[in-house]
This record gives C-alpha cells, sequence and structure tokens, in this order.
C-alpha cells in the first residue's frame, strides 16, 4: 500500500514539473512573438516617446513636448525636439540621448513585458535616459536601479540583437 502511495505522488510531482515547465514555455514563446510584433521604439500617437524632446531630459532636466517641425527619423519612428539645437545634438550622436529599451517602461522591461510610459516618470542614471509608466513605478524602479538595469539589459538583448539597433 505505501508503496503504491508513493508511487502515485513520485507521478504526481512528476505531472507538476512538466505542467510548469510547459507553462514556462508558453510565457517564453509568447514573450518572443510579443517582441516580434512590436516596434523597437516606443511610439505613442505618431512620434517617439510621444512626441517629447529626448534630448531635455539631459539638457533642461525635464520633458519638454517637441515641435512637429523639428523632427529625426530613426529606428523606424519620429523624433521631435524643442529646438534646432537639441534637434542637431540628437543627430549626431542618438544613442546618447534615446532612452533605454526604446522609450518603453523600463520597470516592465526588467520584468519581462512592455508598457507605455509617462513622459514625467523619468531617470537618467550614468548618463542613460529610463522611462516609466507612473512616478509611483519609477519610484519601484529606483529603489534597485542596478539590479533592473541588469535585468531590463539582458531582457532587451533578448528580445532584440544589436543587429535590430543598427
Amino acid at each position: 500500500m505505501n508503496s503504491v502511495r508513493c508511487q502515485i505522488k513520485f507521478q504526481y510531482k512528476k505531472l507538476c514539473v512538466y505542467t510548469v515547465c510547459i507553462i514556462l514555455l508558453f510565457c517564453y514563446v509568447g514573450t518572443i512573438a510579443q517582441a516580434q510584433t512590436r516596434s523597437q521604439v516606443n511610439v505613442q500617437g505618431t512620434y517617439a516617446i510621444g512626441g517629447y524632446d529626448p534630448v531635455a531630459y539631459f539638457t533642461k532636466g525635464e520633458p519638454i513636448q517637441g515641435i512637429e517641425s523639428l523632427y529625426y527619423e530613426y529606428k523606424g519612428a519620429r523624433w521631435l525636439f524643442a529646438s534646432e539645437e537639441h534637434q542637431s545634438l540628437f543627430i549626431t550622436n542618438p544613442e546618447q540621448y534615446a532612452p533605454q529599451y526604446g522609450g518603453y517602461c523600463a520597470y516592465a522591461i526588467a520584468r519581462g513585458y512592455f508598457a507605455t510610459i509617462d513622459p514625467s516618470a523619468w531617470t537618467v542614471d550614468k548618463d542613460k535616459l529610463y522611462l516609466n509608466f507612473s512616478r509611483s513605478i519609477k519610484r519601484r524602479w529606483e529603489r534597485e536601479i542596478s539590479e533592473n538595469i541588469e535585468k531590463g539589459n539582458a531582457y532587451w538583448t533578448m528580445l532584440f540583437t544589436k543587429k535590430d539597433h543598427q
């Protein structure tokens, strides 16, 4: 009788492990499929990062709405700028000013999913711009910023290879 119980317990545990593996596989495949249908840049409305000037976060220390006539096409998206100077700085070195993770919510990317952003929920860390879904999410992001950046970088690399970024 005990050996039958042991066998049943063993089979049950085995079934649980298989179930978890299948669920994880579907999650992984779903995430890859989601990334393949997503743009590399967070386009909200018509413009990258909702039309906000990415350079302003560095030079003015605040989000500033860009002007429609001052734009630059980069990574398949239209980026707006508040001044010709900002436009020129971005054109000269877009990798310096473009937000990390394509302008998607950095906290979400670090957890394996995509989310839009609130332009006022931002952080510059080590000369890199990170945008987040909301100010409360930004505070969560900043509590463990180094770990979140490490996770976000790993996840982003998995989704988009260096070849895709060029």
